[in-house]
């Protein structure tokens, strides 16, 4: 309750309450959110989404199969692998909103 001491949740598996689904989203953003803060990424090819720590100082990722689909891609543009700069990205549309786009201005020799 509000205000109470030692009132913290500290055994994070009371949450089982929630039901099986509902705590097994619970987990996945959880795993999601650690993963992203320590520097990691999610695969970004379609249906795959694998949690991935690509080794720094590299723009050329490749989704582990053991894991993933084996997706290669960009780290900054995250289409496709290629050389050079990265092409101007297309966001995909939301409700009414036009498709937009952005150039990558990031220099990519690394």
């Amino acid at each position: 309750a509000f205000g109470c001491d030692d009132s913290l949740i500290k055994e994070v598996h009371h949450f089982r309450i929630l039901g099986d689904e509902q705590y097994g989203r619970y987990l996945q953003y959880g795993a999601e959110e650690c993963l992203l803060t320590t520097g990691g990424m999610m695969c970004p090819s379609p249906g795959c989404g694998a949690g991935l720590l690509p080794p720094d100082g590299s723009r050329k990722v490749e989704c582990d199969r053991r894991l993933g689909c084996g997706f290669v891609f960009c780290r900054l543009c995250r289409g496709e692998y290629h050389e050079g700069l990265c092409q101007a990205v297309t966001a995909p549309p939301t409700g009414e909103a036009a498709q937009v786009s952005w150039p990558v201005t990031e220099v990519v020799g690394r």
